[in-house]
Order: C-alpha cells, then sequence, then structure tokens
C-alpha cells in the first residue's frame, strides 16, 4: 500500500506530500487537479502518459512510499535535463529495473480517453491493446 505520495515541480507550482491510506479518497471540484494527481501516481509507477507532452517540469520528482512485509521502500522519479532517473531506496537503478521492483501497476485511462467510446470497434480494441 503507498503510505505517502509526493509531488514536485509536476504541474502544480507547489510541491505536494499525500498521506495514504487503504481507504484514500480523491475528491474535488472540476479542475482541482484529480486527475493530474493520478498522472502522477501513473508516471511514478513507470507508466507514461499517451496524450501530453510536457507534463513535468525541470527537476521534477515523483516519489512514494510504498509499505512492504520489510518495512516502507522508498520509490522516486526524477526529470533532470530531459532524462528520467529512477531510484529505489535512494540507489540510482534503470528504468527497466524500477519497473521490475515496482510492488504494483497502473492503467490510466483518463477523459481524454473516454473518446474512445467513439471509436469504431477495431480502433478500439486496437487502443485497449496499446494501453495494456
Amino acid at each position: 500500500m503507498i503510505q505517502q505520495f509526493s509531488l514536485h515541480g509536476f504541474r502544480w507550482s507547489a510541491s505536494r506530500t499525500i498521506e495514504c491510506s487503504e481507504s484514500t479518497c480523491i475528491i474535488g471540484a472540476n479542475g482541482s487537479g484529480k486527475t493530474h494527481l493520478l498522472e502522477a501516481i501513473h508516471l511514478a509507477s513507470g507508466g507514461e502518459l499517451q496524450y501530453l507532452q510536457a507534463p513535468w517540469k525541470e527537476d521534477a520528482c515523483l516519489e512514494f512510499d510504498y509499505m512492504t512485509s520489510f518495512g516502507p521502500k522508498h520509490f522516486s522519479r526524477t526529470r533532470q535535463g530531459g532524462k528520467d532517473i529512477y531510484q529505489i531506496q535512494q540507489k540510482k537503478i534503470s528504468g527497466i529495473k524500477y519497473q521490475e521492483n515496482l510492488p504494483h501497476r497502473t492503467l490510466l485511462v483518463s477523459p481524454f480517453d473516454m473518446n474512445l467510446l467513439y471509436f469504431s470497434p477495431s480502433a478500439r480494441r486496437e487502443y485497449i491493446y496499446s494501453i495494456i
């Protein structure tokens, strides 16, 4: 379970840290940042955004602490000089090793993706296969 999630330089101007529990809910008015938070969790979980060119600011960092049976484990993904830097327990590793060690995977279906309802059946299948 994610215990804490932090965003620095991702879309919002201010850094944010969110404490999580087993029953964390994301609630807010339209335009308050709910989708941005879900995008950040998806990126921190090794995912990519298909439709945005530059959601990161320079030196942006997404990090989370995940409770394992051995205690908390710290994961971070930082953007520096246009490149991604992945770390687990403050140790730099490759993106592939990062994804292999993640305790969870995410699938982000954004409001933009809801347009797939209007696609032809074959286009919907192709799109779903691409995000899975």
